[in-house]
């Protein structure tokens, strides 16, 4: 198993990751946060970041 990286942790119990992301995945992630956002909602981001992420990581789960 590789070696995980530290992260820190900020006064919530949240750890800051930070990744290099290539323009394409940039400009998918830009696409989701546009179609999620609503009127007095904006999506950011980090938000689709987090949704993907957790979507994602819900279906490896389940074929496991």
């Amino acid at each position: 198993m590789p070696k995980t990286k530290t992260t820190s942790k900020d006064k919530t119990g949240n750890h800051q990751v930070a990744v290099r992301l290539d323009a394409e995945v940039i400009i998918r992630l830009d696409a989701i946060a546009a179609k999620l956002s609503r009127p007095g909602l904006a999506v950011t981001r980090t938000d689709a970041i987090r949704i993907a992420l957790m979507t994602g990581m819900k279906a490896i789960e389940q074929e496991a």
